[in-house]
């Protein structure tokens, strides 16, 4: 396969997955989905990365707007309190960054121990712009020193502007402030919404996708918040399970 093919294959996979999270619904949960499944798609589609994920710096607020892996949030944690390293420049400055972390970078000097600690060789970060304002970035992070620009960076690239524009479209009469801050809120609560997910999964023998369509389904059909369905859920499942799953239940004679 050809880069070119390469490059056209993964366009089509990330517009599969923009399209089918945008029929489910439009509110901060479904966009916060939505990030989550590109993360994991981009993460799948290159071969050198070994983790994937988006950084939001914007307005006041930093934080990771999601992730392939929970593994890289020291990484993020460490540029957040220093105010400084790839992720943040690569959103200041618009341009696309490439990161050797085996050493010290002069352009952020106090950065590095995280990732030197996670066996994070090199990170490619891409800015992600919502009407024209630089909002975060999309970052590659690998084990090996093997993401180049040039390979990776058109990828990264594409998908960057697929969640510029995913978080534009659920403006509606909202700022972009506003917008951000929903996005904050609904990592907050992604808890029971996996949960939730999980037990579907379990149940039904089906895939998370199928578990969040139908968690998206009754969230539509009830005209109530995702979030809250999922929790709801959780929690009725927890307390129609026999006592006897539970560790802390007196045991029956």
């Amino acid at each position: 396969m050809t880069a070119h093919d390469e490059l056209a294959s993964i366009d089509l996979r990330i517009a599969a997955v923009v399209r089918e999270v945008a029929q489910l619904g439009g509110e901060d949960d479904h966009v916060a989905e939505l990030l989550d499944r590109l993360t994991h798609e981009l993460r799948s589609c290159v071969d050198r990365a070994d983790y994937c994920g988006i950084a939001i710096a914007f307005a006041g607020f930093t934080f990771t707007g999601a992730s392939s892996d929970p593994t890289i949030a020291p990484i993020n944690e460490e540029q957040f309190a220093l105010g400084d390293g790839p992720c943040l420049h690569a959103a200041r400055t618009g341009r696309v960054v490439v990161a050797d972390c085996t050493g010290t970078d002069e352009r952020w000097p106090d950065f590095g121990a995280s990732a030197q600690a996670l066996g994070v060789q090199s990170m490619l970060c891409a800015p992600i712009h919502a009407d024209g304002a630089s909002i975060g970035s999309l970052t590659l992070f690998s084990r090996t020193r093997e993401l180049l620009e040039g390979r990776e960076g058109h990828a990264l690239e594409l998908v960057a502007n697929a969640v510029g524009d995913a978080l534009k479209r659920n403006r509606h009469r909202r700022s972009l402030e506003e917008t951000v801050a929903g996005l904050r809120d609904a990592m907050n609560h992604r808890a029971p919404i996996e949960q939730a997910k999980g037990i579907l999964m379990a149940l039904r023998n089906i895939d998370a996708d199928a578990a969040f369509a139908a968690l998206s389904a009754e969230s539509q059909r009830t005209n109530r918040k995702l979030r809250t369905v999922a929790a709801e859920f959780v929690d009725s499942v927890s307390a129609s399970a026999p006592e006897i799953d539970r560790p802390d239940a007196a045991p029956t004679s």
